[in-house]
């Protein structure tokens, strides 16, 4: 009778060393045995040159041919191939990476004066990428105030064309489309002094061409009056 009065209390001996040997090999091993939540993320990135450049991750699937497109015209021009200074910061599996710079190396401006906006998009990845657009339209700019109001967009009072179209982007090779605000509002004013968001989008879509696909990064100026200095003596 004693001997099956034990067995239960070797049993549960057994269970509690096995279960001391897997917690160790937990141990031994770091985080293998932790919980795993899967999440992935888009990578984001600002880049750091003269311009003034801030960036961000587009969609997989990329844009087309090296071209500029002037504010206004509605036509495309050709510009040198290969951008590798647009992916620098970029991860080398990134894709297509969009970017908004700021003409004159400059991100603040005097009342009255003009603000020239380029929206660039690079082909980082390692195949060629496209876009389709479901008219002639290819970017938007916006303005918001320190309010988040939107005061202005590039695509004010414009019609384009109901026809579709892609741009196609090999590896290395980028687009960019540009645009000059006049830092007045909707209604024709200068706007007040303050910090205001950019956003530079692209309308196109990576899969087929949509009404409602639009991308980009944003960036920030500031307009306010020039101060004077006063030199010491003077």
């Amino acid at each position: 009778m004693r001997l099956g009065k034990d067995l239960p209390d070797t049993k549960s001996a057994l269970i509690t060393l096995l279960t001391l040997a897997v917690v160790s090999l937990c141990l031994a091993l770091g985080a293998a045995c932790g919980d795993d939540d899967g999440a992935s993320s888009t990578p984001t990135f600002s880049v750091g040159s003269s311009v003034g450049v801030s960036g961000s991750a587009g969609p997989s699937q990329s844009a087309g041919a090296s071209t500029s497109f002037q504010p206004g015209s509605g036509t495309a021009t050709t510009i040198p191939g290969p951008s590798p200074v647009e992916c620098t910061p970029a991860p080398s599996d990134a894709g297509l990476i969009s970017q908004v710079a700021f003409g004159g190396d400059n991100s603040i401006y005097v009342p009255g004066e003009q603000v020239n906006i380029t929206l660039i998009l690079a082909n980082c990845g390692d195949n060629e990428a496209v876009l389709h657009y479901p008219t002639s339209q290819r970017y938007d700019f916006t303005i918001s105030d320190p309010n988040s109001v939107e005061v202005w967009s590039s695509s004010d009072g414009k019609t384009y064309e109901q026809v579709e179209g892609s741009d196609e982007l090999k590896p290395n090779d980028r687009l960019t489309y540009e645009d000059t605000w006049d830092q007045k509002d909707r209604s024709g004013n200068q706007v007040p002094d303050g910090r205001y968001k950019v956003s530079a989008f692209s309308v196109g879509c990576s899969i087929a061409p949509r009404a409602d696909c639009k991308f980009g990064p944003v960036g920030f100026i500031l307009i306010q009056a020039a101060t004077s200095t006063v030199t010491p003596g003077a």
